[in-house]
C-alpha cells in the first residue's frame, strides 16, 4: 500500500483558531471512518510504528507521521476536521497517469498472445481474441508458426488439415478475419473513463505549452493549466510572466493546489517591473515554490498592489517571495493561512490582512476577514524597498487593519522596523481588529516588535472605541538599535504575558494618554526600561525587571496595580515614578526590591498611594517621596527593609506623615522556633566586627520549626 506523509501539522478549532490544542492527545482515523471506529497505523518519517492517538506539542503542532490514507480525519475532545497529504495525493496521481499509459501500450502485446492462443484451440480461445489489439496482418503473417503450435495443442493429424481449416469458412478463419483493437483504440475507449480531475495539469504538457526557461512568456501557458480546474504542477524551472498594469496575471477560482518543485526549484518570475500582481487565489493551495516580483527599488517606487492575493479557503504554504513592489501576501476573507514562508525585500507590508468600513456614516461594515493564520514563517524587511511617494519606512511587516476577527500569528521570526501592527479605528467596534493572538514569535526590531494602534477617525471624532481583545504570550522580542519598543500600546490595551524583552524599552504607552486596563503578567525585562504609563486599571503582576539601565521600571501615571514582581539591578527608579494625574491611585503589593540603584521614587501631585508588604534589600537608596502640595491618601505599612538605604517616613520638606514602616524586630540571640511564630523575621544584632543576620521562622521537611537565615 502506498505511504502518504504529513508533516507537523497545527491542530486548532476549525471554527475558531483561537482554540489551539496545546499538548493535547490527538486521534488519526481514515477520512471515511466518520464513526471513528479504528484508529490508523502511524509510523514515524524513519519507519518506526509510534503510538496513535498522538500528542500536539506546547504550540499546538503534531509530530510528523506516515499512514496509509491520502486523507485523514483527526479528533481532539471536542475539535475535529481533517488533513491532507498532499505530496502523496500529488505522487499517486502521477502513478496513475503512468499505469494507464503502461495499460494502453501493452494491451495489444496482451491481446495478440489471446489471439495466437485462439487459433489452435478453438472457438472461445478465438472469441477472446477479439480483444486483442494485433492487427489481422499481423496474425496472418505468424499464421505458419501458429498452425504449427495449434496442431500440436489440438493434435491435428497434419499440416494439410491445419491449411485446410485456415483456407476453409470455419471459426478460424473468421477469427482471421476480424477487425481487432488497435494501442490507439484501446487508448481511446480507455481515456474517458480516467478522471482527469484528480490527474494534475503539468505545465510543461503539449496541450499547456510552458517553456520554463526563463525567456518565453509562459502566462498564457500556465493561465490554460489553471483553467483545466485541476490541481497544477510547475515542474523546476523559471517560468516568465509578463507583467501588466491590472491584477493579476494568474487567476484561480477553484478549490485547487497549484504546487511547484520547491523554493528555488521552481520560480515565477515576473517581468516588466511588477506593475502587476502574480497570482489572484480563491479557495486554492499555493505551495513549494518561488515568486520574483521583478522590483527595483533602485529603479522604480513601490506600490499598493500585492504578489499574491489570497481570497477565503485558501492556504500559501512553503512558498518563497521577494522582489515585491506591494505586499508579499495580501488576505481577504475567511479562513486563510499562510505558513512555512520565507518573505523578504518587499515594498509595503510582508503579509498584509484587511477589513473594509465605509468611510461616511454611518460607517457600514464592508468586508470582515476572519479565521486567519499566520504561522512559522521568516520575514527580513529591509528598508531600501520601502521608496513609495509617502517616503519613510512602512510599519507593519505584518499589518491587520480594521474589521479582523479571530486571528492567531505564532511561531514567526520576524526581522524589521516594525514586526507587527494591530490597527483600527474610532468609527465603530468592527473598526477595530478583535480575538488575535500573537504567540510564540521572536520579533527583531528597530522600532518596534508590535504596535496595537486605535487612530482617531476624523470623521467620526473620538468614540472611546479602542482595540483591546489582544493576547501577547510567549514571545521573544529583540531590539536592533538604541530607540526601540517591544510592545506600543497606541490608545489601545492588551493582555501581555509570559514574555521576553530585549528591547530598549518594553511596553510604552505612545504618548496617547490614558489607554485603558490591561494586564500584563509574568514577562520578563532586560534592557534599558520596562513598562511605560500602563492605563488606568492595569495589572502588572508576576513580572521580572533584571538590570534595566534607564530610568525606571514602571512608570506609573494612573491607577495601577503593581504587584508580586521582582526588581533586582535595576539602576534608578527601580519601580515607579507617579506624575500629575487627578485620579492616580496606586497599590504597590508584595513586590521583591533588591540590589536597586532607587528601588522607588514617588513624584509630586501622586495620590493615593499605597504600599503594603514589599521587601527591600541591599537596594543603594530604597525610597525618595519628593514634594508636594497634592499629597493625600498615603498609607504605607508592612514593608521589610532588609539591608541597604533606610525608608523615609516623610516628603523632603513636606509636613505629611506616612504610616510607619513596619520594622524587622531585632534580637541578641534568636528564640525558639515553634508555629506561632511562622513566617516571622528577626535581625540578630551582631557584635563588634559581626554582622547583622536576618532570619525567617519555616516548617521543614520534617514537620518541625526551624529558623533559616535569610541573607
Amino acid at each position: 500500500m502506498t505511504d502518504y506523509p504529513y508533516t507537523m501539522k497545527l491542530v486548532v478549532d476549525p471554527d475558531n483558531p483561537r482554540n489551539v490544542v496545546a499538548g493535547g492527545s490527538v486521534s488519526i482515523y481514515d477520512s471515511a471512518d466518520t464513526g471513528r471506529t479504528t484508529l490508523l497505523e502511524l509510523r514515524d518519517p524513519s519507519g518506526v510504528p509510534i503510538p496513535n492517538p498522538i500528542t500536539s506539542n506546547s504550540q499546538g503542532f503534531t509530530p510528523p507521521f506516515v499512514c496509509t490514507s491520502p486523507e485523514v480525519l483527526w479528533a481532539s475532545g471536542e475539535y475535529s476536521d481533517y488533513f491532507q497529504s498532499f505530496k502523496g495525493m500529488r505522487d499517486e496521481a502521477v502513478a496513475a497517469v503512468a499505469a494507464a499509459q503502461e495499460a494502453a501500450a501493452t494491451a495489444g502485446e496482451e491481446a495478440a498472445a489471446v489471439a495466437t492462443a485462439a487459433i489452435g484451440a478453438a472457438t472461445d480461445l478465438a472469441t477472446a481474441a477479439a480483444a486483442s489489439a494485433a492487427t489481422a496482418e499481423t496474425i496472418a503473417a505468424a499464421s505458419a508458426t501458429a498452425a504449427a503450435n495449434a496442431a500440436a495443442l489440438v493434435n491435428a493429424p497434419a499440416d494439410t488439415a491445419i491449411a485446410a481449416a485456415i483456407n476453409g469458412n470455419g471459426q478460424a478463419k473468421a477469427a482471421l478475419n476480424a477487425t481487432y483493437a488497435t494501442p490507439a483504440a484501446v487508448t481511446s475507449a480507455v481515456a474517458p473513463k480516467v478522471d482527469k480531475s484528480v490527474i494534475p495539469a503539468n505545465v510543461r504538457d503539449a496541450a499547456f505549452g510552458a517553456v520554463g526557461d526563463g525567456i518565453a512568456d509562459d502566462t498564457a501557458a500556465i493561465n490554460a493549466a489553471l483553467a483545466t480546474n485541476r490541481d497544477v504542477y510547475l515542474p523546476p524551472g523559471t517560468y516568465r510572466l509578463v507583467a501588466a498594469t491590472g491584477f493579476a496575471l494568474l487567476n484561480t477560482q477553484k478549490r485547487r493546489s497549484i504546487y511547484g518543485a520547491g523554493i528555488g526549484s521552481t520560480i515565477l518570475k515576473l517581468d516588466g517591473g511588477g506593475e502587476g500582481g502574480v497570482i489572484d487565489s480563491t479557495g486554492a493551495v499555493l505551495s513549494d515554490l518561488s515568486i520574483d516580483g521583478g522590483f527595483n527599488p533602485a529603479t522604480a517606487q513601490s506600490n499598493l498592489l500585492s504578489c499574491v492575493q489570497a481570497n477565503s479557503n485558501s492556504t500559501v504554504r512553503n512558498v518563497h517571495v521577494y522582489n515585491a513592489r506591494g505586499s508579499c501576501l495580501v488576505g481577504v476573507g475567511s479562513r486563510i493561512a499562510f505558513i512555512n514562508n520565507r518573505l523578504e525585500k518587499f515594498g509595503d507590508h510582508a503579509i498584509y490582512f484587511s477589513g473594509d468600513i465605509g468611510t461616511a456614516a454611518p460607517f457600514n461594515v464592508l468586508q470582515t476577514s476572519s479565521r486567519l493564520v499566520v504561522q512559522g514563517n521568516i520575514i527580513d524587511d529591509d528598508p531600501t524597498y520601502h521608496n513609495g511617494p509617502a517616503g519613510g519606512p512602512v510599519r507593519g511587516a505584518v499589518k491587520f487593519r480594521n474589521n479582523i476577527i479571530d486571528a492567531v500569528v505564532t511561531g514567526n521570526t520576524i526581522h524589521g522596523d516594525q514586526c507587527i501592527l494591530i490597527d483600527g479605528d474610532t468609527r465603530r467596534a468592527e473598526a477595530c481588529p478583535r480575538r488575535i493572538v500573537v504567540s510564540g514569535n521572536t520579533l527583531l526590531a528597530s522600532y518596534s516588535g508590535l504596535q496595537i494602534n486605535t487612530a482617531i477617525d476624523a470623521t467620526a471624532g473620538d468614540t472611546g472605541i479602542r482595540v483591546s481583545e489582544v493576547t501577547v504570550t510567549g514571545n521573544t522580542m529583540w531590539g536592533t538599535d538604541s530607540s526601540n519598543v517591544g510592545v506600543y500600546l497606541s490608545r489601545a490595551r492588551a493582555n501581555i504575558t509570559n514574555n521576553l524583552f530585549l528591547t530598549t524599552a518594553g511596553i510604552d504607552n505612545f504618548e496617547t494618554g490614558d489607554t485603558g486596563a490591561s494586564v500584563i503578567t509574568g514577562n520578563t525585562f532586560r534592557g534599558v526600561t520596562g513598562i511605560y504609563k500602563a492605563g488606568t486599571g492595569s495589572l502588572i503582576e508576576g513580572n521580572m525587571f533584571d538590570g534595566l539601565t534607564g530610568g525606571w521600571a514602571v512608570q506609573c501615571t494612573y491607577h495601577n496595580t503593581v504587584r508580586g514582581n521582582v526588581f533586582t539591578g535595576c539602576a534608578t527608579a527601580a519601580v515607579l515614578r507617579t506624575a500629575t494625574h487627578a485620579s492616580n491611585v496606586l497599590l504597590i503589593q508584595d513586590n521583591t526590591f533588591m540590589n536597586n540603584t532607587l528601588a522607588m521614587d514617588v513624584g509630586e501631585f501622586a495620590r493615593s498611594v499605597a504600599l503594603l508588604d514589599n521587601t527591600f534589600t541591599g537596594n543603594t537608596t530604597t525610597a525618595t517621596v519628593v514634594a508636594g502640595s497634592a499629597f493625600n491618601g498615603f498609607t504605607v505599612a508592612n514593608n521589610r527593609v532588609l539591608s541597604g538605604g533606610a525608608f523615609p517616613v516623610a516628603g523632603s520638606g513636606d509636613s505629611i506623615a506616612l504610616a510607619p514602616v513596619t520594622p524587622v524586630p531585632t534580637v541578641s540571640a534568636l528564640p525558639t522556633a515553634a508555629s506561632a511564630l511562622r513566617g516571622r523575621m528577626v535581625r540578630v544584632t551582631g557584635a563588634a566586627g559581626v554582622a547583622d543576620q536576618a532570619y525567617m521562622c519555616r516548617k521543614n521537611a520534617a514537620d518541625t520549626y526551624e529558623w533559616a537565615p535569610v541573607l
